[in-house]
């Protein structure tokens, strides 16, 4: 089963999304993570993402007129029920009020500590972190990470990204003809970009699909490395998951489930992409098949129920395709009292 969805975030932020979801996951103390953004609705939406894993959290939006002795004591109020506070609303500063916060915060860090025994995220406006660096250098000492969640401008795309192939029963004159259109492309560009990635991708699937698994595999590596070197770790998931479909087909099933489930299942689960989680799921349940080992049965079977919970409730195409392998394997799954389904 393919895995070819892409939703918010934006891929080359989801690298620094994990990271705030680890530190939010770890309570309890004082930590200040600097959070660089350039799009409030943007940033709106990653806090809202956020919000549904740990409620413990709220947004703070801050008036220009707060001193840092006000901005400590509110935090001081607002902090005994709270996990996290996210303080927005900077970017609307004039750079004398955010140097005047910077300032006095700096000042009085230690007094920002005990008030706030808690995460503390403070999303500054695109390049504020460097001014924060440079005002308040002994609270700067203090800081657990700096992330960038700006937007840059989209990756350049060209006619030859937006022609991709379907992958729907083309025949070996198409795939042939569409690799060499890619092959040439790619000539041209000394240093692929992020977009070049994809194309990377549909060429390791055209060699797939023609049985040439060594040019396949190195199509695939070289799209690891473009997504690893942008930090995209969505889109590394979803190349993990193409190599490990292409060792499979090789028969080095070992070492494709070792992909799927150390490098690719934690990857969407830490973003929390339910349908990716049951597409990889599955998959890890046919390689366990494909290995045929009578005490690893019992392992797929639950995976093949969980995923299909899943793919029910979100009500995809995906729940058919995961009854059938069920019922080729001559496998049930338990009741579910809630919507009645019976094994």
């Amino acid at each position: 089963m393919k895995n070819y969805h892409y939703s918010f975030p934006d891929g080359r932020h989801s690298g620094n999304l994990i990271r705030l979801k680890r530190l939010l996951e770890h309570p309890g103390h004082f930590r200040l993570v600097l959070a660089e953004h350039n799009a409030p609705l943007y940033r709106d939406r990653i806090i809202e993402w956020l919000a549904d894993s740990f409620p413990h959290s709220t947004t703070w939006p801050v008036s220009s007129d707060l001193s840092a002795g006000d901005f400590i004591e509110r935090l001081r109020k607002l902090g005994p029920e709270q996990e996290a506070i996210q303080v927005v609303g900077l970017e609307d500063w004039s750079p004398e009020a955010e140097s005047r916060l910077f300032l006095g915060l700096n000042y009085r860090r230690e007094d920002l500590a005990a008030a706030a025994p808690l995460l503390l995220v403070l999303w500054l406006p695109k390049g504020a972190a460097t001014r924060f660096a440079r005002e308040a250098p002994d609270l700067w000492a203090w800081r657990t990470a700096v992330l960038d969640f700006a937007l840059a401008p989209l990756p350049e795309r060209l006619d030859i990204h937006n022609r991709a192939l379907a992958f729907r029963g083309e025949d070996a004159e198409r795939l042939r003809a569409r690799r060499r259109e890619i092959a040439d492309y790619l000539q041209t560009r000394p240093e692929p970009g992020h977009a070049d990635g994809g194309l990377l991708l549909e060429a390791a699937r055209i060699y797939e699909r023609l049985g040439e698994w060594d040019r396949a595999l190195q199509a695939a590596e070289q799209a690891l490395a473009i997504y690893r070197d942008n930090d995209d770790q969505r889109s590394t998931a979803v190349t993990q998951g193409q190599i490990a479909d292409i060792l499979q087909a090789r028969g080095q099933l070992d070492e494709a489930l070792r992909i799927r489930t150390e490098e690719q299942l934690p990857v969407y689960e830490r973003l929390g992409d339910v349908r990716s989680i049951l597409v990889c799921r599955t998959n890890i349940a046919l390689t366990l098949l494909e290995r045929g080992r009578a005490e690893e049965r019992a392992q797929a079977n639950e995976l093949l129920c969980l995923a299909l919970t899943d793919a029910e409730r979100l009500r995809i195409p995906e729940a058919r395709q995961i009854e059938a392998i069920l019922q080729q394997f001559g496998m049930t799954c338990p009741p579910l009292p809630s919507n009645g389904r019976s094994g």
